[in-house]
Parts: structure tokens; sequence; C-alpha cells
């Protein structure tokens, strides 16, 4: 629910709209056992939030050029991240297509 307001905050209705969803490591946030947070930035039209996708993982299972998960058989896979992505898109859309207004 936070995420459709931050999002509806963000979204701006115009004929083009720039709309990425790429994930990265907060290195200064790392846990007890060394392991960043993983975080993704949320860019709609130039405005950009940052949220924490709730996991931690090693720094040397992660590809900091493809901003996922290496290998298939993390802890955290990168079919997660790639579902996440995919309901900040379904998000976007539906804010674009209901004019702000739509519901959860």
């Amino acid at each position: 629910m936070m995420l459709l307001k931050q999002l509806k905050d963000l979204h701006m209705k115009t004929a083009s709209n720039t709309f990425g969803v790429p994930f990265y490591l907060k290195k200064q946030k790392a846990t007890q056992a060394g392991k960043p947070p993983i975080y993704a930035r949320i860019t709609v039209n130039s405005k950009r939030i940052e949220i924490s996708v709730k996991c931690s993982i090693e720094e040397n299972k992660w590809n900091p050029v493809k901003g996922m998960v290496r290998g298939s058989r993390q802890e955290i896979s990168s079919y997660y991240l790639k579902l996440i992505v995919l309901l900040c898109y379904r998000k976007n859309n539906s804010i674009y297509l209901h004019g702000n207004t739509c519901k959860i």
C-alpha cells in the first residue's frame, strides 16, 4: 500500500512516461554478518524513490552490472527480484491508465 502511494506521488501523466526499477546493494547498511541489503530504485519521469526489498546478500554473490543475484541456487533468487520489477510495472501501468486513481 505504501509503495502504491509513493508511485502515485512520483507519477505524472505525460505523453512519454519513463519508468525503471534497478536494484543495488546498500553497503553502508550491512548487517552484523556483513551482508548488505538489496534496494530497488524506482524512477518515474526522472523522480525516484528507494525501497528495501527486505533481503540481504553477500557481496560476492551479487552482480552489480546486472543488478541481480549471481547464479540460480542462492537464498534470494533473481526470480524474486524480477517479480518485484513486474509488480512495480503493473502498478505503474495501472496508475497511468486510470489517471492516478487505481485501487489495490
